[in-house]
């Protein structure tokens, strides 16, 4: 199964949903300074392919599908998925 249809399968299965930071951290398995440091573009640990974060109130998120995608091209990357 390739990663498009993986991750057509996910969200079909799934609604399209906001996870919280922590989740997303836990999901990650990194700290939150780790990660906000992998989203800042003057970083030189800074990932082009993380997913950006969405703001809904004063509160911070990330769309549950594309941290999923992340996670599978991580994993492709490592050759772990076909």
């Amino acid at each position: 199964m390739s990663k498009h249809q993986l991750a057509d399968t996910l969200m079909n299965s799934q609604r399209l949903q906001i996870i919280s930071l922590l989740e997303t951290t836990k999901r990650l398995n990194l700290a939150r300074s780790t990660l906000y440091t992998r989203l800042d573009r003057k970083s030189p640990h800074f990932d082009p392919d993380l997913p950006k974060p969405v703001r809904y109130g004063s509160s911070v998120g990330f769309i549950e599908h594309e941290i999923d995608d992340y996670i599978l091209g991580l994993m492709q990357a490592r050759g772990g998925v076909d």
